[in-house]
């Protein structure tokens, strides 16, 4: 039977740190001020220093004290190296008594070196992490490894899946060559991912940005509407598969999400019949989308309810509550329901109910709607006797996500930007009109307009848009109505130096790229150049007013780094009720003023996420 632990008094000469100490990294001046605390009470004692007893291990029950086998100091690591320093320094003898509690059990030394005692100051965070991946090791479980440490289950399974990472990831967090996030984002790769990962963010070769994008995750977030209103059963059963992240409130993803699509309109339809006749309606349509836009349809009215004045008053109370329980949400939409008023049978069998999940994943319904104004989504079911004479109506196109003045200076400000950077290509120019003056490629894939003046600017005249003078050398030259009866012109070109001859021909090739060539030739050359719109246009008010409103919230969630699958952020939320001159002010701001990012609590990583920033419909793909 193994011994109680005791404490001893042992010659400090024979006490060695063990490698059961997970303590590795050590701050100087800590040790330094540890050191001076130490040497002030052994001066007020006439001991080692100590108000505290050290933790100790020898692999056989302690006879002697004296005898000079070693004991390994497997907690009290820092007041250890401290007392060591103070002998180096002359403060203390080498052989003076320190007290030491003792353990010949292992079990026992492994906990106390990994959760220590009162004098013992927090782990690092990779020292924690090695500490846990130990413990597993050892055979515990994140169970009893969160109750040794008083951490919760999940914490200790987020520092388990750290300390799964390569030795070489882990030796780069420690050193201080990757960021706790980085390591986060490796998480999600294989092992051989990782480790290519982390040469190449420790080489210089990768920035952290980038890393979100390297190792992102196929799928839909666990918290996105969709996937909140089907449930995960459902989703699985229809052969999902769950990603977990333990990192994020989101939970995980879930794919693929061409399965997800099609299991949340089919619940979404079956949620629209089953409405329709629970409550008698002449028809059900059904919207993907997280609102409706009700511009264009007629609302039939409902007939006005006075509600109870403790009703009205326990109405004001869930409007103006911060939290609120699913029963509490379930009781705010009956009361708004009752407070909005009812339909009459006759309404009813004449109009219909449009169905739709909001961001939060809950189903909602949109009542009353008159069939002459519905058919704008997608038809679940109608009563089979035609008693209104109502003929469903072809779908409509979904309200444009930006109007068409804008798109069309989109369009222009994406080929300046790439007129802009091939401007310093002009051996890929001479190609381009090569291959255009040679009849390799059909007419309309012409990537030049030769046959007048170039496209001029005028749609982009209330924009942030950056002309080079090159370029506007040439898009702003009259065209010279002098008849050419010699050769004084050519004479004049001729006489310049072969530079400017050639910087002149690359700036008019450049200026007279076609505004009607293909959208693949024009995202392929902008890849292949590397270029987005941003480096000739800053987003500015007109653009973002020119949105609809649901792009504007989704712009919002991207500039502050929201995952649109993620339940609603509160300032996400405000932001969606405020007024469109206040959220396009907001949005203008934050692209343009450092003191708004600022504000806004926004870091170096949030600014340069903005200043990337492109709408989705205009970036590269081909």
């Amino acid at each position: 039977m193994t011994p109680p632990p005791t404490v001893y008094q042992i010659s400090l000469d024979t006490l060695r740190l063990s490698d059961l100490n997970p303590r590795k990294d050590i701050d100087t001046d800590d040790l330094a001020a540890l050191a001076a605390s130490i040497r002030a009470f052994a001066k007020v004692t006439g001991g080692c220093g100590l108000t505290q007893a050290l933790n100790g291990y020898r692999p056989t029950p302690i006879d002697d004290v004296t005898d000079p086998m070693p004991t390994d100091i497997v907690d009290g690591g820092r007041r250890l190296r401290a007392l060591t320093m103070l002998v180096e320094d002359g403060d203390l003898p080498a052989d003076i008594p320190v007290p030491v509690m003792l353990t010949s059990d292992l079990d026992t030394a492994t906990a106390w070196a990994l959760t220590g005692g009162p004098q013992k100051s927090p782990l690092s965070e990779i020292d924690e992490i090695e500490a846990f991946g130990t413990l597993v090791k050892d055979g515990s479980n994140p169970t009893e490894i969160a109750a040794l440490f008083g951490r919760s289950p999940r914490f200790v399974r987020q520092r388990l899946k750290l300390a799964a990472l390569p030795q070489e990831t882990r030796d780069a967090l420690r050193a201080g060559k990757l960021s706790a996030r980085d390591a986060i984002y490796l998480t999600r790769v294989t092992p051989d991912e990782a480790s290519a990962l982390t040469e190449d963010l420790v080489n210089g070769n990768l920035h952290p940005f980038q890393l979100s994008d390297k190792t992102s995750v196929a799928g839909v977030r666990l918290s996105d509407r969709r996937v909140k209103f089907c449930g995960i059963d459902r989703l699985t059963a229809a052969g999902c598969e769950v990603t977990e992240d333990l990192f994020s409130d989101a939970g995980g993803w879930i794919a693929p999400e061409l399965t997800v699509d099609r299991v949340f309109s089919d619940e979404l339809q079956i949620y629209a019949s089953d409405t329709r006749q629970a409550e008698g309606w002449a028809f059900a349509e059904f919207r993907t989308t997280h609102w409706i836009d009700t511009l264009g349809l007629d609302l039939a009215e409902p007939t006005p309810v006075e509600l109870p004045d403790a009703d009205i008053e326990r109405l004001e109370q869930l409007h103006n509550g911060r939290e609120l329980t699913e029963a509490e949400l379930a009781e705010l939409d009956a009361l708004e329901a009752r407070a909005a008023g009812d339909f009459d049978d006759a309404t009813r069998a004449r109009c219909g109910v449009i169905c739709y999940v909001d961001p939060a994943g809950r189903a909602q319904a949109l009542r009353g709607v008159e069939p002459d104004s519905a058919g704008t989504g997608e038809t679940s079911d109608s009563n089979d006797a035609d008693t209104t004479g109502n003929t469903p109506a072809e779908p409509t196109r979904e309200k444009p996500i930006i109007t068409a003045a804008m798109q069309g200076a989109l369009d222009r400000i994406k080929l300046l930007a790439l007129q802009t950077a091939i401007l310093s290509k002009p051996q890929l120019l001479d190609d381009l009109l090569t291959l255009q003056l040679s009849r390799q490629l059909p007419a309309w894939q012409n990537t030049f307009d030769l046959s007048g003046s170039p496209w001029n600017l005028s749609a982009c005249e209330t924009l942030d848009v950056t002309l080079d003078a090159r370029l506007a050398a040439i898009l702003n030259a009259e065209t010279s109505t002098t008849a050419l009866t010699d050769l004084s012109a050519l004479d004049a070109l001729s006489d310049q130096p072969r530079g400017t001859i050639n910087t002149q021909r690359a700036a008019a090739l450049a200026a007279h790229m076609s505004p009607g060539m293909p959208r693949v030739t024009l995202n392929t050359l902008c890849e292949r150049l590397g270029v987005t719109m941003r480096s000739v246009w800053t987003p500015t008010a007109p653009f973002f007013k020119s949105l609809r409103a649901d792009v504007r919230i989704d712009v919002m969630a991207h500039f502050l780094g929201i995952d649109p699958g993620d339940d609603p952020d509160q300032a996400l939320t405000d932001f969606g009720k405020q007024k469109v001159a206040d959220q396009v002010n907001d949005l203008h701001q934050l692209v343009n003023s450092a003191d708004a990012r600022e504000a806004r609590g926004l870091d170096r990583a949030a600014a340069q996420r903005i200043a990337q920033w492109v709408p989705t419909w205009m970036q590269n793909e081909a």
